[in-house]
Formats: structure tokens, C-alpha cells, sequence
């Protein structure tokens, strides 16, 4: 069974980490009111349509511009912040990875490739994962190359998302495989709506006995 894994609020506990960064612009005398105003800003690009990223380099350069002055003391505790992000791993991803080789598991996550992939790295969630693909839309066409390199036709394989919109996409792109929707109870799409018909889990624990009750019946 091929696992991929979304990373935000499935692995990681994104919420809790953007509160404690938001905490760093605070302490550093940038008011609410600017942290939220230079937010979207630095969230959505795309020339054709919206895009989801972030990076919060770029999130503290609008603040500069918005207030007319720098913080380079903001950017070194960012800096050291973002060193080690492993308090933010949910403990259950261990646990799930001891019933799975890491050949087995992928990382599929949405945003910004380099802000995103530093999350990753400084996680310390990599030597548990064999592909790890950053994307800035969809996550269809990075599962199927995936896929195809895995053979997977003589394997079952199963997406974990929290996000309604990606578990759609990707199963009018690849319908063959098991769909399992993240709502913990601290993500931030829990409330969502979803319009296809798939499995629900709040962990990683409940995804696990879902797979193990797909590859008994294999």
C-alpha cells in the first residue's frame, strides 16, 4: 500500500506553528491589524488565478513596506524559529510510520517550494518519507507521476488530505485509489464541506485501521 501523506494539519500542526510566528511579528512591535493586512498579500500569487503560498520572508518584506522601516532583529528570530519545527509534528505520524517502510510514503503538500520545503526539512519528518513533491496547485499530476514510477496497478494506494478540494481533484484524476479526509479537531479546514464520499479520521491512528482493513480485503 502506497500512503501519501499531506503535510499541513495531516502531519504538522500548522495552526499552532502560525501562531507562534504571528507571535514573533507581534513581539517585534508589528500591530494585528498589519499582520493581517500584509498576510494575503504574501499568501496568494498566480497570474491566471489564485494561488495558494506563503512565505514569510516575503510576509515580513510587506510589513517593511507597509511601515516604512525594517526589522532586521524579526528576521533573525525567524530565522532561529524555523531551525527546528519538530514541536509541531503530530506524535501519531510515528507511530504510522512504524507500519509503513519508507518506500511506501510520500509527501504531497501545497505552497510556496522553498518556504514549504524548509517546513519539511526542519520537521524532521524526511527520513521517514521517501518522495516528498511541493506543488502550487492540484496534487493530481505529482501523485500519478509518483504512481507511475511505483507500479502501483499491482498495489493499492491511498491519499490522506484535509483538504476537501485537493481529495476531489485528485479523484477525478486518479479515481482508483482510497481516499481517507484529516479532520483533526486543530486543523483549519475542519469545517469545510466536502462533496464526494470518502472516509473521515481526526489521526493518524484511525487512518491506519482504515488501510489495514483495505489490505486484509486485497
Amino acid at each position: 500500500m502506497h500512503v501519501f501523506l499531506d503535510f499541513d494539519d495531516t502531519i504538522f500542526n500548522t495552526q499552532a506553528f502560525k501562531d507562534a510566528l504571528r507571535g514573533h511579528f507581534l513581539e517585534a512591535g508589528i500591530s494585528v491589524d498589519v499582520f493581517h493586512k500584509t498576510y494575503p498579500s504574501s499568501k496568494f500569487h498566480g497570474k491566471d488565478r489564485p494561488v495558494y503560498t506563503y512565505d514569510v520572508m516575503e510576509h515580513i518584506r510587506l510589513v517593511e513596506k507597509e511601515m516604512k522601516t525594517h526589522f532586521p532583529e524579526l528576521r533573525n528570530q525567524v530565522k532561529k524559529f524555523m531551525s527546528d519545527l519538530s514541536k509541531y509534528v503530530y506524535d501519531d505520524f510515528y507511530e504510522f510510520c512504524k507500519n509503513h517502510p519508507q518506500s511506501d510514503l510520500s509527501v504531497v503538500s501545497c505552497g510556496s517550494k522553498d518556504f514549504q520545503m524548509k517546513k519539511i526539512e526542519r520537521s524532521g519528518v524526511m527520513p521517514y518519507i521517501k518522495h516528498i513533491e511541493i506543488v502550487d496547485k492540484d496534487k493530481s499530476e505529482a501523485i500519478h507521476l509518483i504512481l507511475q514510477n511505483q507500479n502501483w496497478k499491482e498495489k493499492k494506494a491511498v491519499l490522506i488530505d484535509d483538504r476537501p478540494d485537493q481529495l476531489e481533484n485528485v479523484a477525478r484524476e486518479i479515481p482508483g485509489i482510497i481516499f481517507i479526509r484529516m479532520k483533526r479537531p486543530q486543523g483549519r479546514y475542519v469545517d469545510l464541506p466536502s462533496y464526494m464520499k470518502c472516509r473521515e479520521v481526526s489521526n493518524l491512528f484511525e487512518a491506519e485501521e482504515i488501510i489495514k482493513r483495505h489490505m486484509r480485503c486485497s
